[in-house]
Formats: structure tokens, sequence, C-alpha cells
């Protein structure tokens, strides 16, 4: 029996035990029709008891136990359940296996309840039913033992959440608390948070956290007080602001260290005061405090406060006073983004010093938000460069000073296919100014020459389709024919021709209208896969995609039947084409009847596509439309289930704001 007929079966089982009013756990429903364990039985017949005394006499006899285990695994949270009646203390290698199943199929917590009382009837009873503590105590059972096997935390955290609370407030509440196993949850609990596995008892952590805050025998251990400072960050405990600003000032350079790192991530889930107390605390330890460490860790939390002008005056001393080019490239990489009022200084100061990794940072920093001064320092370092180096580039094309062109030209034919891509995005964005303030001339700058004849000779499949995009962007006349010819050479890469055809759009020429309309009436001569003997009948995706490049490409050009060839082409469609024509009407801002049959889809991925291109196109149109949605009562269970993963509520309310406000985002 495979593992998804038998959570039919079991389903089945537990549908029929309601229907004639049975009470028996599946765990004995199970047990009871499975046949006794057989030497050379199949494993998938056995019984779960049987399947884990055969995994229990394999490990002791240095036996191949994966079968058995397979077996078990696939079972669910029954697994678990029969597991915790075999633990023994005085076994720990046996009870360690046996938990390392439990933490296994414990992984079921983080599923949504709907999808638990479907497909694993016996994990929904043990973390939503009304029996859930009763149940979760005897998967608890091994919290009290003295030493914990390596998997314990794990099965308990996944499987046991109510009794490991329980646990953490008895030992916030000792004076001589297990700090080794507080450690362990504490880390376990805060990896399950993290990666957004949580879905009931966060409120119960964090105020197990700040109970065991109280404590000063958990906050006088350094290795705990680091763990319980992670935790406050790693789960946003905002409730814990006053603990963390004690941490940053505390004995031990470990729990600074760790209080700093938590800080960017504990600012975003605070209240405007409790950030305005992290604010101050931050700008009073950066005046005191003497470690690099911390501080370079300081920096990096400041990130939080990239507009306080107290805050990048405090990074600014810093700077200043610190010999350390660690806490320094820290700071400069914090002012990235920042907006303070001495972030040009601070960053045209780091461009002279010394450390070739802080100037680095520093031209990382211009990248991120170009300072006009620093384009002479930036022509220098390329002057001097001996060769092509990624973050001088990208400040080259930050500044977009046309003198940066001279040394960018020397790296266009690098052969590192990364560097060339990067060369060819400064060059354009330098081209692009220069062509604004040329436009009068009509004669195309050196930078955009020599994108040309990149296009010309370019044969990467990654610098392809960049280059393409640039010269369309920059609207130049010359790239015409390569593009044209590109769109057309049934020898070159489809994603090279597909873009070639994109690019034609931003083209309104009589010889691109000749070549969109030829591809149109000839797809499949020219898009069709030439290893396919009958081009026609070949490669239906293939044709399917070139047909929707071409589309959208004649409908920018206002060419007759290009709206009707759209919506053909997303009528018969397959879902990822439906997809990509809602995206790229969203990015064109062009409306199509399209959106409209998109937001009656039941496809959830085209919804979403959808909504976001009506919220783009034309908010106010498609207003009530995006309305009804929000009040239809199946959109409004999945929207509330726990089952949007790809943020569909917030996205149908941003787009219903901007349609509200007449267009206006």
């Amino acid at each position: 029996m495979g593992k998804f007929a038998w959570i039919y079966a079991v389903t089945m089982i537990v549908l029929a035990q309601r229907a004639w009013g049975q009470t028996v756990p599946s765990t004995q429903a199970h047990e009871t029709t499975a046949p006794a364990v057989q030497s050379g039985a199949d494993v998938e017949v056995l019984s779960t008891g049987a399947l884990l005394a055969e995994v229990l006499e394999a490990v002791g006899e240095g036996r191949e136990s994966e079968p058995y285990l397979s077996a078990a695994l696939d079972r669910g949270m029954i697994v678990a359940l029969a597991v915790a009646e075999k633990l023994d203390e005085k076994k720990q290698a046996q009870s360690n296996e046996l938990l390392h199943m439990m933490a296994h199929v414990g992984r079921a917590r983080r599923s949504q309840p709907e999808l638990l009382r479907l497909y694993d009837p016996a994990a929904y009873r043990t973390f939503y039913s009304a029996e859930r503590e009763q149940i979760q105590t005897k998967l608890g059972a091994a919290l009290q033992w003295e030493t914990w096997p390596h998997y314990e935390v794990i099965a308990l955290v996944r499987t046991a959440p109510l009794p490991t609370l329980a646990y953490l407030r008895k030992q916030a509440a000792s004076e001589h608390p297990n700090q080794d196993h507080v450690r362990q949850i504490l880390r376990e609990w805060s990896w399950w948070v993290r990666t957004g596995y949580e879905r009931q008892h966060l409120a119960e952590l964090h105020a197990a956290i700040g109970t065991l805050a109280k404590n000063s025998a958990v906050t006088g251990d350094a290795e705990t007080a680091v763990e319980l400072v992670r935790a406050i960050g790693d789960t946003g405990d905002a409730d814990s602001t006053a603990t963390l600003i004690e941490a940053l000032a505390h004995r031990e350079e470990s729990v600074r260290t760790a209080a700093a790192n938590t800080m960017l991530r504990l600012v975003s889930a605070a209240n405007d005061q409790e950030a305005g107390a992290l604010r101050a605390a931050l700008v009073e330890r950066l005046a005191k405090e003497t470690s690099p460490a911390v501080l370079a860790a300081l920096a990096e939390g400041a990130e939080a406060f990239g507009t306080d002008s107290d805050v990048g005056q405090a990074l600014q001393t810093v700077f200043a006073r610190t010999s350390s080019a660690v806490v320094k490239r820290s700071i400069l990489f914090t002012a990235g983004q920042a907006s303070w009022p001495q972030r040009e200084a601070l960053v045209l100061a780091a461009l002279r010093d010394e450390d070739a990794g802080t100037v680095a940072a520093a031209l990382q920093a211009v990248s991120a938000r170009p300072i006009a001064k620093a384009a002479p320092t930036v022509i220098l370092l390329l002057d001097a460069a001996k060769s092509p180096q990624a973050v001088l580039i990208d400040a080259a094309g930050a500044v977009a000073d046309p003198r940066a062109t001279r040394e960018l030209v020397e790296w266009v034919s690098d052969e590192n296919p990364v560097i060339r891509l990067k060369v060819d995005l400064a060059l354009g964005r330098i081209a692009e100014l220069e062509l604004a303030k040329d436009s009068a001339k009509g004669v195309s700058p050196r930078s955009a020459k020599v994108l040309l004849d990149q296009l010309s000779r370019e044969t990467s499949q990654l610098v392809v389709p960049q280059l393409i995009a640039i010269v369309a962007r920059l609207h130049l006349a010359e790239a015409e024919k390569t593009l044209i010819s590109l769109s057309m050479d049934t020898t070159a890469p489809l994603v090279v021709r597909t873009q070639a055809v994109w690019a034609l759009g931003k083209f309104d020429t009589a010889e691109v209208r000749k070549t969109l309309q030829e591809l149109h009436d000839n797809t499949a001569k020219y898009f069709a896969d030439p290893r396919e003997v009958t081009l026609a009948a070949g490669s239906p995706e293939r044709l399917e995609q070139a047909r929707l490049f071409i589309a959208t490409s004649r409908m920018q050009l206002g060419m007759a039947g290009a709206r009707d060839d759209a919506d053909r082409v997303y009528r018969e469609g397959t879902p990822t084409t439906q997809l990509t024509l809602l995206m790229l009407l969203s990015e064109l801002k062009l409306d199509h009847p399209a959106i409209e049959q998109g937001l009656h889809s039941t496809e959830f991925a085209i919804l979403l596509a959808a909504i976001k291109a009506a919220g783009t196109v034309d908010p106010v149109k498609y207003h009530p439309a995006l309305e009804a949605l929000a009040h239809d009562r199946w959109i409004q269970a999945v929207a509330d289930s726990g089952l949007d993963t790809l943020n569909f509520k917030a996205t149908l309310q941003a787009a219903l704001a901007v349609g509200a406000k007449g267009g206006r985002p």
C-alpha cells in the first residue's frame, strides 16, 4: 500500500468510525487491521508497532533499517503516538532512533489544520482537538529525563509544544534552571519560528521568553543569555525590547554582540515607542562600545534607522575613530541604502581609505544610492585598475559619468560573461544619461555605439537577452536590423529570440511591422523545434510561447488583430502561458480582456497575476470586480485559512486601495 493509498484508507476508517459513533483512536484502528510481524513480510502490511520493533531490532543488530523506517514514517503522526510508548531513558541509543522518527513525522505541525484534518487525522487530534493536551503530555514524557538524546528537543518542539512550554515556565521559576535544556529548546524553537513553521503557540512562546528573561540565573549565564537574545529576534518578540536593551550593556561581549545582531530583526516587529527606545539605546551603545565585534554588529543593526540623523552621526563618529576595517565595512554596508545627512561625507571619506576592502564597501554604497561627487574618484580607480572589478563597474554605472566609457570599453570583451553583462549595464546607464542630454543631436554617443557593436558579436545566453533589453529601453534605432535578424534566426536559442521579438514592440517602423506580421503568419516555420520532422506539429510549448510574445509586441504597435491573437493565446494556452501574458500586460500597462478573464480563474497563481495586472493597468475600471473578489466566500475562506502562501490577500487589498483613490498610489 503506497503513501497516498494508506492516507486514503486511514481517512476512510476514521470517517466510518464517526459515522457509526465509534471512538476508537486511529492508532488502534490501524493496529487491529494489520497482521502480526512475520520474518520477511512485506513492510507495507506490517502494523506500526511491528515496524517499530523491526527498526529497533535492526539498529541493535547493526542491520539496515531503512525499509522499515521509510514505511513507518509514511504513516504520519500515528508513528509518534506509537513511538512514545517505547521510549526508555535507560536505552539512549534506541530512544534516540525512536525520537528521530518522532521528529520526522512531527513536521506535520507546520501544516495547516485543514490539511491535517484531511490527510493526517492523528496529527489533527494531537494539535487541534479537545484532547490535544492529554495526547501531547504522553508525547512529551521524555521532558523529565535528566539526559536528552540528540533528537529529543527536535521531537519535543514539533510534537509536544504544550508540555514543552510548561517545562520552560517551570525552568523560569527555578533558582537553578537546567541551562542546557533551556538553551536547546530556545535554539530549536527559534529555528522553527524563523522558518515560518509555527502556527499555534507564538504568543505563548513569547510569554515564556519574557518569564525566562526575569530569571537572573538565566540572564547571568552568558551562553543561555545569548540563546535568549537570539530567540527574541528570531521570534519577533517585541515585548522583550527592555530585555534586549539590557543585553546591550551585558558584561559579556558575546551577549552584547548577540543583542546587536538581534536589533535589526526586532525593530521591524516593534511599535514606535519600542523602536524609539531601541534607537536611543543603539546611539548610547555606539558611543561607549570598544569591542570591534560588537561595534560591527551595532553598525549592521543600525540599518533599521536609515533615516535617523542621530544614528548617522553616531556611525560617522565611530568610523572616524576606529582602526578596524571590519567595523568600517559594516558601517558602509549599512550606509548603502541610508539617507542620513552624513552619508555622503562618510562614503567619500571611505573611498580614500587605505584598506581595499573598505574602498570596495564604499563603492557598493555608491552603487546602491549614487553620489555625484564620487564620480572623479571612481574614474581614478577605473584608471588604476589592472583587471575588471565588478564592484567598480557597478559604481561607474551608478555615477553614469561619460568619462568612464573609455575604461569600460576595455572590459567589454572580457572572457567572463558576468563581467561583460555588468559592463553592458553600466554603459546602458551612461548612454541613457547622454542621450537624454543630447537628444536634439540625433547622434548616438560612444557608449551606445559600443552596446550596438556588442549586440552584433555577443553569443552568451546570459548576456544577449539583457543587451536586447538595454538597447530596446534606449530606443537605439540602429539596433532594429540586429533585432529583426535575431527574431527570425531559427538557430538562435529560444530565450534570445523571444526577447528580440519582445523588443521589436519598442520600434514602430515599417520593417518591424512587416517582420512581426511574417512571424505571426508563419509562426511554426520560424519557431517549431527544428529537431521535429514536421515543424508545424512539433513543440507546441515553443509555438505557444512564441505566439505570446509576437502578440504582445504587435499589441504595443497597435497592429490589426493583435488583441484577438492575445485573447486566443490566453484562452487556449497553458496556465504558464496565461500567467506570463498577465505579467506582460502588467509590465506594459496594457489593458486586455485577459485581465477580466484572469479575475475569474480558479487557478490561484493566475488569479493573483490578474489582480496585480488590474491594479497596475486600470485599478478604477477593475475596482468593482476586485471588490466582488474580496467578498467572495471561497476567496475569503482560502485567504483566512492559512493556505494563503502567496500574499494573495495583501495583493488584493493593495489593488483595491489604489482603485478607491482613483488610481493614485
